[in-house]
């Protein structure tokens, strides 16, 4: 397990996502859950109350949110922007100053070397050698011997994989989160972004197959 600062951009959340609160960091313990809603540009996070005893923020109030991703949790101190009234309130809240990302690398993904070709949507650039180094249902890291692009662009990942005795290349349709240099390779990690249902059910059949060798 691993750790690494963030932003809230990095992460690709899902409405009705849950999302624990620590309604007073005193307590030491997430008291609270929330339901994610969305994101505003300037990466305010909107989230709505599970629950109708939540209690009244005020704004400027401090919260210790938690939220589960695909690969660990990630952890940040927040303040209420604003609370609206009603039967179902929305909670806003501020862009934290920092994000702790704890990576568990056991949480559905698995250690790879597929040979892949990579293009960028947004540049034009194509066939970009590589490797699929990591792998799970919602993101991926690439090592490339060229750069990709930059955070936020769209591209395309070209991989073959073997399920049992069947081989399957697909196209796997993606956005980089963000880009490293080590060993004079690029290395990117990558938020899947595929919609098509035979596409995503090769890329499930895969996983599932490697994870339960």
């Amino acid at each position: 397990m691993a750790s690494k600062n963030a932003e809230l951009k990095d992460f690709v959340f899902k409405p009705g996502q849950l999302i624990n609160i620590m309604l007073n960091p005193d307590d030491r313990s997430f008291n609270a859950e929330c339901l994610y809603v969305g994101m505003l540009p300037n990466q305010t996070l909107i989230m709505t109350p599970q629950t109708a005893t939540f209690p009244r923020l005020e704004k400027d109030h401090k919260l210790i949110v938690r939220i589960t991703t695909s690969d660990g949790n990630i952890l940040f101190v927040a303040q209420v922007s604003n609370m609206t009234g009603g039967a179902q309130p929305i909670i806003f809240l501020q862009k934290p100053s920092s994000i702790k990302h704890t990576i568990n690398d056991s949480i559905g993904s698995m250690g790879l070397a597929l040979p892949i070709l990579a293009s960028n949507e947004d540049t034009g650039a194509r066939g970009i050698t590589g490797t699929l180094d990591n792998l799970n249902i919602n993101k991926a890291r690439l090592t490339l011997d060229k750069p990709l692009g930059d955070p936020d662009q769209d591209v395309i990942v070209k991989a073959k994989f073997v399920i049992g005795r069947v081989n399957k290349s697909v196209s796997l349709k993606a956005r980089i989160l963000n880009e490293e240099f080590e060993n004079d390779r690029y290395i990117y990690h990558i938020a899947l972004d595929e919609k098509d249902e035979s596409t995503f059910l090769v890329l499930f059949g895969f996983i599932f197959s490697e994870t339960s060798r």
